[in-house]
């Protein structure tokens, strides 16, 4: 990050110096602001509690899916008839349902348990094949990672609405305020350090702009690429 190197230049030649102190102290205090805004964005996207949730679901509907196929070939005709309308009531969707996003597979997985909740013969069979303990480690594992799910949502949409433009902004602010008192002091002092840092902050930029200008150039190429 740009801003991030300019700090370290400053901080090479000693702010205390460069009588630059509180310029760099501002700079700092708003760069670490926007890291930490940036990191709990990425973070909550995903934390370990939640994915072990998923796959515990994704296990117990895999599990229980297994279980009521197999018994569509048992030698007893009412086990074998409760496993058939049990996978059914599975396969009625034409997806795999571990294969969906969260939301989606949130809805699949409540819908399914509802359905062995309120329909008297999936009720019925899941009671014949003893399989209550099943459908109630898909139910609760489904309403373990929602409730988690949801509450990492709500945090991210606290952070989303920080205004990031407006902190880097303010973060640009403090950076023009530290160059300027940089270039006063160096044309009112006879010090050699501040032509330094004046130079290495002179290459940095440059070297940044020519980046830039290369992503651009990159940009405008594919650009022309994907033409018809």
């Amino acid at each position: 990050m740009y801003l991030g190197e300019i700090k370290n230049i400053v901080a090479k030649y000693d702010p205390k110096i460069l009588k630059v102190v509180p310029q760099i102290i501002t700079l700092n205090d708003r760069l670490n602001f926007i890291d930490d805004i940036y990191k709990k964005q990425i973070g909550i996207t995903i934390t370990s509690d939640l994915d072990l949730l998923d796959k515990r679901r994704d296990l117990a509907v895999i599990g229980m899916r297994s279980v009521v196929e197999s018994y569509t070939y048992h030698f007893d005709p009412a086990k074998r008839a409760a496993g058939r309308v049990l996978l059914q009531s599975i396969d009625q969707y034409k997806v795999t349902i571990i294969k969906q996003n969260y939301h989606a597979k949130t809805i699949l997985l409540r819908n399914l348990t509802e359905d062995w909740e309120k329909i008297m013969v999936l009720k019925a069979a899941l009671i014949t094949l003893d399989l209550k303990d099943w459908e109630q480690e898909i139910r609760v594992s489904n309403i373990s990672f929602n409730t988690i799910y949801l509450k990492q949502n709500t945090e991210y949409t606290k952070i989303s609405k920080t205004d990031m433009a407006s902190l880097i902004d303010k973060a640009h602010e403090s950076y023009i305020s530290l160059t300027n008192h940089i270039t006063t002091h160096a044309t009112l002092s006879l010090s050699d350090t501040y032509n330094k840092v004046v130079k290495d902050i002179n290459l940095l930029t440059a070297k940044y702009n020519l980046l830039v200008e290369k992503r651009l150039n990159i940009a405008i190429d594919t650009r022309d690429i994907n033409l018809p």
